[in-house]
């Protein structure tokens, strides 16, 4: 049956619209006939266009007992009502209640609010739960077969089936994707999980578009366009009065097969990939210590499976995941190092770990043992301002690392330190930060929070390009933080705007923020992971993390829409209203004109906010390039002649730019 609500007044005896009447419910079945309701009566439409009463609950006060969704299976009605279902059968015109739950349920239970055929049984919404009851309890209505449970405590409002979803329910959680065979529930999009204020997660209805996008209808803060790619990130966090997380703030990243292990201001936990299901341990119970012994700054593997590395706002520890507990290192002769507060970590191959304290810099090997790196110490006159990068991917126990305005190089081996590259002269006195570094192809790139992306080559270390706030437009912000990449050789950085994805082949920018289904968009330094184990990346922010696949947001390379002229204006006086879109316009000015607007649409509302438009102007006069993310240009006088002016927007799922009116 496609589903649809209206309110339709029928008019009484005297040619009157009455609201006693109001038709609120609309359906149409497999024949493609339609069928209406109100509280207590079906409809249907007659030959002469007015509605014919097919069935009335009698006796009934609507305000109690009333008709809330119904649906033709063969030659029945199946009647849900707020007080539980019936069917009517259509030969001969028999009502008999359908009992899909045993007689002590609750009465909320039986409240039954949207229905659905599906796959050999027939879903039912209520005020409490979401039940499944099988075709042939409807063939034989007087057998006793009870209906299944599928989510029991759940408010279903609707349900639907979706082109891209399977079967989705607008809830009093959200909208929610349902694994009929697993019996689980997958959350797709809660007003609380947004950037927004709101009253509460409920979704009361939906309607899936064409092209993919939705609408949602909410109880209490109107309807909510949302993008299916906004589904794309899942975001575990702590709401308000939760304790999912231990901490909401989180700071370190480190991910097995099996698990995500998320450090903390407040301790560390474990999110199990396929279950969701969270673990906390080590957390501080003076939950208001901005710092702690709790606070794990970064997760690091250990060459045995069975310890992770733990750096803390105090100290280097090492944790066992099968007791779950700390394992101090005991050496009295190493305690000194350990102790110390460390300003950067980077690992070996062999995962010894190579750290930098105010003592200097140090090998620590995987029995604790600690080794000095004499000359990277001497070198280190100020070893809080270093930041390593990682390792070169060419070459074994060499690396890479940032200090005072400088890429350069260390040899572990040889304890050799020797310069890669300097940055220019002018940014000598900018707070700079290294963030990472990711090699894409035979190109080495450098992440500086404070400054942006510098390229050299992979072989010879030579300066190939940069790509610096604010010489780029694109880039809105300098402060960036853990540089990932991800299997399709994108580059992905955190801020305190949301993310960003580089493509560094083509040197496109895209931005992801709360808008794009983030939960948030102020995210931590250096908190940013890469799982190859099933392609996810992760990033830490103040409000959790948010995990994603980011193959999920390269769209096809399909055919661009069109943009439209949509308006025209002058300061100078009032044009004649443009009340139908254009792809090409003619507008002759008088010598006295002044103040032109153009505006252009493409009526494609996934990523207007993330759309660039760029305009070009030929003739007298001409515009150099003019590229900026509002679909509008304002030319304030114009010389005198003939002009050509050519829109066209660049749709950062694509790639692509748009065909130009």
């Amino acid at each position: 049956m496609l589903t649809g609500n209206a309110r339709y007044l029928q008019r009484d005896s005297k040619g009157a619209f009455s609201r006693a009447q109001a038709i609120y419910i609309i359906r149409e079945d497999a024949q493609q006939e339609r069928w209406y309701a109100n509280e207590l009566s079906v409809y249907q439409l007659n030959k002469d266009g007015n509605l014919s009463e097919v069935f009335t609950f009698t006796g009934k006060d609507p305000a109690v007992h009333h008709i809330r969704d119904i649906l033709r299976f063969e030659d029945t009605l199946i009647i849900a009502t707020s007080k539980g279902l019936y069917q009517f059968d259509l030969s001969n015109k028999l009502l008999k209640p359908l009992q899909y739950l045993p007689e002590n349920a609750l009465e909320d239970q039986f409240n039954s609010k949207t229905l659905l055929l599906h796959d050999k049984h027939l879903l039912i919404g209520t005020v409490r739960g979401l039940y499944r009851l099988p075709i042939s309890a409807l063939r034989q209505p007087s057998a006793e077969v009870l209906a299944e449970t599928l989510l029991p405590k759940h408010n279903v409002w609707k349900i639907k089936p979706s082109q891209q979803y399977g079967i989705l329910l607008a809830t009093d959680s959200g909208l929610l994707q349902l694994d009929a065979e697993a019996i689980t529930a997958k959350t797709l999009f809660q007003p609380g999980s947004t950037a927004f204020a709101y009253a509460d997660d409920t979704i009361l209805d939906f309607i899936e578009l064409d092209d993919g996008n939705f609408w949602l209808g909410s109880r209490g803060d109107g309807a909510y366009f949302w993008n299916s790619q906004f589904a794309g990130f899942e975001n575990v966090f702590n709401r308000t009065g939760e304790n999912t997380l231990s901490h909401n703030v989180v700071l370190g990243l480190h991910s097995t097969a099996t698990d995500l292990w998320i450090g903390t201001q407040n301790g560390l936990n474990r999110y199990h990939w396929h279950s969701g299901e969270i673990k906390q341990f080590l957390v501080n119970g003076d939950s208001a210590a901005v710092e702690s012994a709790a606070t794990i700054y970064g997760i690091y593997p250990h060459a045995s499976d069975r310890y992770l590395w733990l750096l803390t706002a105090v100290s280097l520890v090492q944790f066992d995941t099968v007791s779950n507990q700390l394992v101090v290192p005991t050496s009295a002769q190493n305690s000194d190092v350990f102790q110390q507060y460390i300003y950067s970590v980077t690992q070996t191959a062999d995962n010894d770990l190579l750290i930098i304290n105010a003592k200097g810099a140090f090998r620590i090997k995987n029995d604790s043992s600690a080794q000095p790196l004499k000359s990277l110490s001497l070198f280190l006159s100020s070893p809080q301002d270093a930041q390593w990068f990682g390792a070169d991917p060419a070459a074994v126990n060499e690396f890479f690392f940032f200090y005072q305005g400088a890429i350069w190089r260390y040899r572990l081996e040889q304890d050799k330190v020797s310069l890669v590259y300097q940055l220019p002269e002018q940014h000598k006195d900018k707070v700079l930060f290294g963030e990472g570094m990711q090699q894409v192809d035979q190109s080495l790139w450098f992440l500086i929070s404070g400054l942006g992306l510098v390229e050299l080559d992979s072989t010879n270390f030579t300066l190939k390009s940069t790509f610096f706030n604010p010489d780029e437009p694109s880039l809105s912000t300098s402060i960036l933080y853990a540089l990932q990449k991800d299997n399709q050789d994108y580059l992905w950085m955190s801020s305190h705007s949301g993310l960003w994805r580089f493509n560094p082949k083509l040197r496109l920018l895209r931005q992801f923020t709360s808008r794009d289904g983030l939960a948030y968009n102020e995210f931590n330094g250096s908190s940013g992971h890469f799982s190859h184990h099933n392609n996810k990346m992760v990033f830490g922010s103040m409000r959790g993390v948010s995990i994603f696949e980011a193959n999920q947001f390269i769209a096809q390379k399909q055919a661009q829409p069109t943009l439209y002229f949509t308006n025209v204006s002058l300061e100078s006086k009032k044009l004649v209203p443009q009340l139908i879109p254009a792809q090409q316009q003619e507008l002759k000015l008088a010598h006295d004109d002044y103040g032109l607007r153009v505006q252009v649409s493409a009526f494609d509302y996934k990523l207007q906010n993330d759309t660039q438009y760029r305009f070009d102007l030929s003739g007298s006069m001409e515009l150099p390039d003019y590229i900026k993310p509002f679909p509008y240009l304002s030319l304030p006088n114009l010389t005198p002649g003939k002009y050509s002016l050519s829109v066209s927007a660049f749709d950062p799922a694509t790639e692509q730019y748009r065909k130009p009116p």
